[in-house]
Parts: structure tokens; sequence; C-alpha cells
């Protein structure tokens, strides 16, 4: 059974960057596939993980799903 989704606290500044880089985002954190945002760019897609460089690197480990994707 999936848990709630949690998010970085920059998780909305790292997106709101891509945004006023002309990007467009697609905020898919809640979503199980293991990503938190779908970034655009002219032609190209990224999918995107954010992680909060301001923790301690085990709490910045992927978890199960993103390790898979």
């Amino acid at each position: 059974m999936r848990r709630a989704a949690r998010r970085d606290a920059n998780h909305r500044t790292v997106l709101d960057v891509f945004e006023s880089l002309d990007c467009s985002v697609l905020d898919i954190a809640s979503c199980p596939c293991g990503f938190d945002a779908v970034i655009g760019y002219k032609t190209q897609a990224i999918l995107c993980e954010i992680k909060d460089g301001e923790k301690p690197p085990s709490a910045r480990k992927l978890t199960e799903n993103e390790a898979l994707a």
C-alpha cells in the first residue's frame, strides 16, 4: 500500500525556477511513478526527481520506486 507523497522543502522553489526559464512543468509527486515532475522545454520532456541538498545524505536516498524508474 502506497503512503501519501512527501515533498521536499525545496519542491515548489525548484518547479518555480523551471517555470521562470519558460519550461512547462507538470507536478506528478502524488503519482506512484517514482518522479516528482515532468519538465518540458521546446521538444524535450525530462522526468525530474527533486531532492533537498540541505538534508543529510541518508535523507536523500532514493525510494524503491525512484530507484526502479
